[in-house]
């Protein structure tokens, strides 16, 4: 029992001293740089049966702080067959920038998402392109803020946060929060040391220069998801754009949380469905590493609660608390950052059934079928 003990304690210790290195890479990340340069952008948003969503999420894009004659919006309607194509063309009158496309099938062997995307990407005219999602709203400044991370010519991605705020906060939807902060926190970090960990496409750019030489989602396009974090792999693979992660309030996109239990688990399992398949990637040999390695961690901290619910054996409590103020002390800072509150004891009973929720959804993401958006598949590719 005491090899046992410490054997797990050895892996607890080498967590923390991990996230207290992602901590530092957080004060790594550097700042943006002022520039007179206005570039082109373009917004591209591809939404599928997002009717009640979009005008929301137009009227903030209409409302950007951001030159209207050099932003475009392009919203890819992925075969929506709710009143989502209405709802563009009433907008199209609202505002000049705004431009869309139908698309009824995704083409043969491809993701719906990533082919929407594509499909707007071809129709773009700007030099950087900014993706978010039909339920996300954009501050005023977002556009503004984000380009000017690109004023660095060696930046070819800029990540940004996207955390899941609801309108009232319970337990549940607190928790949500926090862990949509928890990993955006695990990117900011990552990126601090040149480590490209993970994305969201709620809230990403990338120049379209670099779309074009990484040949977009090819060889990756046969995924469900991955729109995003995929995408960022083939990017950091390439070692010529650095990748970075923009941090402030201003450029925060947040978007509501699964509005039940059941999106919850879908939306899971379709972010976990690929999880085997980055080993077969051209990607770090650093992501390759510490993807496991916080896997293992997850599991070694359930195993610990077994343990002490089985023996009652206080000792058995040590490693879950490290693990509780290991991740602390890098979400609080992020979350200082971006001006969001997550209270103590949410944390706390969040971080207990966190390790579980590792575990389960980590392993049954490559077993379970993927639905998305009334999509049915047998497994996490086309």
């Amino acid at each position: 029992m005491t090899i046992l003990f410490w054997a797990v304690a050895v892996i607890i210790i080498l967590y923390l001293a991990f996230l207290l290195w992602i901590r530092v890479g957080l004060w790594r990340l550097r700042l943006k740089s002022p520039s007179d340069e206005i570039p082109k952008v373009s917004v591209i948003v591809a939404a599928k049966d997002e009717a009640q969503n979009l005008p929301y999420l137009l009227d903030a894009l209409r409302d950007q702080t951001y030159p209207a004659d050099h932003l475009e919006v392009i919203v890819a309607d992925d075969g929506s067959t709710d009143d989502t194509p209405l709802e563009l063309q009433l907008y199209k009158q609202k505002m000049s920038n705004l431009h869309s496309l139908r698309i009824d099938q995704p083409r043969l062997g491809w993701g719906p998402k990533k082919w929407a995307v594509t499909e707007a990407i071809k129709a773009a005219h700007g030099e950087i392109i900014l993706t978010t999602d039909a339920d996300c709203i954009p501050g005023p400044r977002w556009v503004e803020q984000m380009v000017q991370y690109f004023n660095s010519p060696t930046i070819g991605m800029v990540l940004g946060p996207s955390p899941m705020v609801a309108d009232r906060l319970n337990l549940w939807r607190e928790s949500l929060l926090l862990d949509s902060c928890a990993v955006d926190a695990l990117a900011a970090g990552g990126t601090g040391w040149g480590l490209a960990l993970t994305c969201t496409g709620r809230n990403l750019a990338y120049r379209l220069r670099v779309f074009e030489e990484v040949e977009g989602f090819k060889g990756v396009e046969h995924f469900i998801s991955g729109d995003d974090d995929l995408l960022m792999q083939k990017v950091a693979a390439t070692r010529d754009w650095k990748i970075t992660f923009a941090l402030g309030p201003d450029l925060a996109v947040p978007s509501p949380p699964p509005g039940s239990i059941g999106a919850f688990v879908r939306q899971r399992l379709r972010f976990a469905s690929k999880g085997r398949y980055y080993f077969r990637l051209e990607t770090g040999p650093g992501f390759k590493l510490i993807l496991p390695f916080i896997y293992i961690a997850n599991l070694t901290v359930l195993g610990s609660i077994i343990a002490f619910a089985v023996s009652l054996g206080i000792i058995w409590l040590t490693p879950v608390a490290l693990k509780i103020i290991a991740e602390a002390m890098l979400v609080y800072p992020y979350l200082r950052r971006i001006q969001q509150r997550i209270r103590i004891g949410t944390f706390i009973i969040a971080s207990l059934f966190h390790p579980l929720y590792v575990v389960v959804f980590g392993a049954l993401g490559n077993l379970h079928r993927v639905v998305w958006k009334g999509r049915r598949y047998a497994g996490s590719r086309v």
